[in-house]
């Protein structure tokens, strides 16, 4: 779930707007206050993170949301020329998340050493070049990674305390570059990221330590790490594995062709005089006669035929050992000439890889998105070109495709009824929202050839069918928010705008029910509306609900001020679901009419009782 989401210079907001995100948001305001913009935020995440390209920092125009240019996305008062995203998020409690949407059916990312509690994650963008007059279309939407840091807070298994992993990804100068691959093996060259001048490297902090690693980017995630190895101590150990495989008599009896060249290296050497003298020492030590053998393969013969025959002593096959392995590795504090001399390899144990995994999982899967213009009734629908099956559109434009293939599919509901969850057919859960909310009786479709298919609507019991271009227009536009929202796995953040158009009074106040529903049923709802009556739905809710209905709303008032910026007020609701701290213009609208129209009653009443005053003087 994403629990808290930062902007800073983007668009209408100069600084930063700190926002705590809930079960349910609520972002209400006056036109061009900049709700909006905090929903085109998250959907430029997610465009970002689904976009193909991984080498690009951000996205601004895609299928999804266009910005336009960088610099006009930037708010045009901000005193620095950088934009910033941040955003905290919760990942399920459960060891492994299973992710929803087609293609990713059954897919789970597992945590086999530690679990994630939080992720926090903000990161700087800048235009990627000084902009002129001049600048061509293409640079204008350039954009580059500042800096990025992700916090990560940890389990490492049940009933451990937390622990905090984090990652401060920077642009690397060619200087610090040159430095940091200065004693690297020029072989290992071929796995550094990017090319001189464009890479980027990683302060990983974790407990008391701090590692600084190359890093390949998943557009302004880490992907990649990669860290520096001594390969000289690399090739100590993994000989050292190696003669311990040899010990363990796993190499005895294979065919030569079939074992590790290092392997057969091992055992077709011919020892030093020095070993040969250790191993006499050990003999005289058991009271048996020396190897005379010349390879270490008839040392390891020697062994086992001393172990089989007679038995040895506790530390016999332990001193045989050290004597092989001093005879390959050499001394500790032994160098090359000039220094010690560096790899490189992936580091993949970090949580932050893990987190990164989780993060663009998430955006890339998890958001549902519906824009306030609606696809037109009168046209046949088919299949959204993703590979979603519940993909109904930016405008709806595909869900009655969806609904036609999965209508007999059960899902988890919310009944407004019985006000409890429910598990049926996704055509049941249709029909009783379709009731409750007053716009019709059951709903259908239809084939219409080639094209897909056609909305049908029966309004009431045994009445006909009728397509959705002869009733009202309120009914398609919230079909799509039925199915799209019926339709989100759990987990899921369903962002909508304006709900509530062309819907009369009564439907918007129910369609808060809707998404209060999807709430209890772990569906988290981002909505940027006008409507008076869906708020105050969603006042009735946190009075009816208490301290938990309470717990998973947050309702914000969006207005800008005399410079153009937008400013973020939290509404206070109290227990009896009165506001606290209602800001000028929060739909005070129709309490200024109610005012007037009494003003205007009394005056009319006024020169009413005037003039029948001064008729009854005249007579």
């Amino acid at each position: 779930m994403l629990r808290r989401w930062v902007l800073e210079n983007f668009k209408p907001i100069n600084g930063v707007a700190d926002l705590k995100l809930n079960s349910i948001t609520l972002f209400a305001g006056l036109n061009s206050s900049g709700k909006s913009s905090v929903l085109q935020s998250i959907l430029l995440v997610s465009q970002t993170l689904s976009n193909p390209n991984p080498d690009k920092p951000l996205i601004l125009n895609g299928p999804i949301v266009q910005l336009g240019t960088f610099e006009g996305t930037l708010n045009e008062r901000a005193a620095g020329k950088s934009l910033r995203l941040g955003f905290e998020l919760c990942p399920s409690p459960a060891r492994s998340h299973r992710l929803g949407g087609a293609g990713h059916r059954g897919r789970s990312i597992m945590f086999p050493e530690h679990q994630l509690s939080a992720i926090r994650t903000s990161v700087s963008f800048s235009a990627a070049a000084q902009l002129s007059g001049a600048a061509s279309g293409i640079d204008a939407v350039k954009v580059c990674l500042s800096e990025a840091t992700i916090e990560v807070d940890v389990i490492d298994e049940p009933g451990a305390p937390e622990r905090r992993v984090s990652a401060r990804v920077m642009p690397l100068s060619e200087e610090d570059e040159q430095a940091f691959l200065s004693d690297v093996v020029e072989a290992y060259f071929q796995f550094v990221p990017y090319h001189a001048g464009s890479n980027y490297v990683s302060e990983l902090v974790d407990t008391l330590s701090v590692r600084r690693m190359l890093t390949r980017l998943l557009h302004f995630l880490p992907h990649r790490l990669l860290r520096k190895f001594n390969v000289r101590d690399r090739r100590q150990e993994e000989l050292m594995s190696l003669i311990e495989f040899v010990f363990e008599g796993r190499a005895a009896g294979s065919e030569r062709s079939h074992l590790h060249p290092r392997i057969i290296q091992i055992l077709t050497h011919e020892p030093s005089q020095a070993f040969r003298k250790r191993l006499e020492t050990i003999a005289a030590h058991e009271a048996t006669e020396p190897v005379s053998g010349r390879t270490i393969a008839d040392v390891l013969d020697w062994v086992r035929d001393l172990q089989e025959q007679r038995g040895t002593s506790p530390g016999f096959v332990s001193s045989v050992k050290e004597a092989v392995i001093s005879e390959f590795v050499a001394e500790k504090g032994g160098r090359p000439h000039g220094g010690a001399e560096y790899g490189l390899d992936s580091f993949s144990r970090s949580p932050v890889l893990t987190a990164s995994e989780y993060t663009t999982d998430y955006f890339t899967t998890m958001i549902r998105y519906l824009g306030p213009l609606r696809a037109d009734p009168q046209a046949a629908q088919g299949f959204a070109p993703s590979s979603e099956p519940d993909d109904v559109g930016f405008k709806g434009e595909y869900a009655a495709s969806v609904f036609d293939a999965n209508k007999h599919q059960d899902v988890t509901w919310w009944d407004p009824f019985a006000w409890a969850e429910k598990r049926g057919s996704l055509e049941r859960a249709m029909d009783v929202w379709l009731r409750y909310l007053g716009v019709g009786h059951h709903v259908l479709t239809r084939e219409a050839g080639l094209s897909g298919v056609l909305w049908c609507l029966q309004q009431t019991p045994g009445s006909g069918e009728r397509p959705l271009h002869a009733v009202g227009i309120g009914v398609s536009q919230v079909l799509p928010i039925l199915v799209a929202g019926l339709m989100a796995p759990q987990g899921a953040m369903f962002l909508i705008e304006q709900p509530e158009l062309h819907l009369h009074e009564r439907a918007q106040a129910r369609l808060g029910d809707f998404f209060f529903g999807l709430a209890q049923i772990g569906k988290q709802c981002i909505i940027e509306t006008h409507s008076v009556c869906l708020v105050n739905q969603i006042r009735y809710h946190i009075v009816k609900g208490g301290q938990a209905a309470r717990d998973m709303t947050t309702i914000y008032f969006v207005e800008q001020d005399e410079h153009g910026d937008a400013h973020f007020s939290e509404v206070e609701v109290s227990p009896h679901g009165n506001i606290g701290n209602w800001p000028d213009g929060f739909f005070d609208q129709g309490a200024l009419q109610e005012d007037l129209i009494t003003r205007e009653s009394i005056r009319a009443r006024a020169n009413r009782a005037s003039r029948d005053g001064q008729g009854s003087r005249e007579e």
